[in-house]
């Protein structure tokens, strides 16, 4: 396993920082938001649904259908590293699917980190939309103990397996991987497993997502300062088409200006 020293993320979202025209006077506002992505300079968006916003806790994912939605979705590299910074909401009830990061398959959604909420526990791991099966990390890790405060979720997503770190240490692995590119972060229903309430989610408040090319080692994400890459342009279209699998209806080319001169005079 290669890893790299050092590294800038491919994709960077930060909230409520990459949210224009957003300030603290606007907390409660719960519409839809556009979000800027720091990335390759191409036509890319992002909305944030029903989402409430801070300044000192980022934001929350409470409702069943809050969601950051990007469009098009972010790509993963053969080998890629996902970290989120994130504070799990304490439930009441037991057999809930916390999705951190997630993507489209030909069944349904996967997710490349979620946590299972089961006995009282919140258990690490990853769900594959298309086999319909959870895959736990190995050893079991419970993030229940640290509700309370932000954590630092760094999956390394390999061929057959992830890593999972948190708060930069190796807490174990899954023996399966997820390499649908990242469609949105929150929440999303993945299936009526273990019970039909589990369809009910409530992720917590959520800083920082960071996408990265290959391995990166969990000390080198989150940096406080990094070469910034020029902003994206924000996609022309809805996030609906996306999630739809609708054709995208992409803009026409803007005709060039012709410069006109005046003709000199005799």
């Amino acid at each position: 396993r290669e890893m790299a020293e050092t590294a800038t993320p491919t994709f960077l979202v930060e909230l409520p920082k990459h949210v224009p025209g957003w300030d603290s006077r606007q907390r409660s506002s719960r519409e839809g938001r556009a979000v800027a992505i720091s990335g390759p300079r191409k036509q890319r968006g992002a909305t944030l649904r029903g989402c409430e916003l801070s300044a000192e806790e980022g934001c929350l994912f409470e409702g069943e259908k809050d969601a950051l939605v990007f469009y098009p979705p972010l790509e993963l590299a053969a080998t890629a590293t996902i970290a989120v910074e994130l504070k799990p909401r304490t439930l009441t009830r037991d057999e809930r699917w916390l999705v951190a990061t997630f993507g489209k398959g030909v069944k349904g959604e996967s997710a490349h980190i979620c946590l299972l909420q089961t006995e009282g526990q919140q258990l690490l791991g990853l769900w594959d939309g298309d086999q319909e099966q959870w895959h736990a990390c190995e050893p079991e890790c419970d993030i229940a103990s640290k509700n309370d405060r932000f954590v630092r979720i760094v999956a390394q997503i390999e061929q057959s397996q992830t890593s999972y770190y948190v708060d930069g240490v190796l807490v174990g692995c899954a023996a399966h991987a997820v390499h649908a590119p990242v469609l949105g972060a929150g929440n999303v229903p993945l299936c009526d497993r273990p019970k039909s309430s589990s369809r009910k989610q409530v992720v917590g408040w959520m800083k920082r997502l960071e996408v990265y090319s290959g391995l990166v080692y969990p000390q080198h994400c989150f940096p406080s300062s990094y070469a910034k890459p020029k902003p994206a342009i924000m996609a022309p279209c809805a996030p609906s088409e996306y999630e739809t699998g609708a054709p995208v209806q992409q803009p026409p080319p803007r005709a060039k200006a012709r410069r006109v001169t005046d003709d000199a005079g005799p």
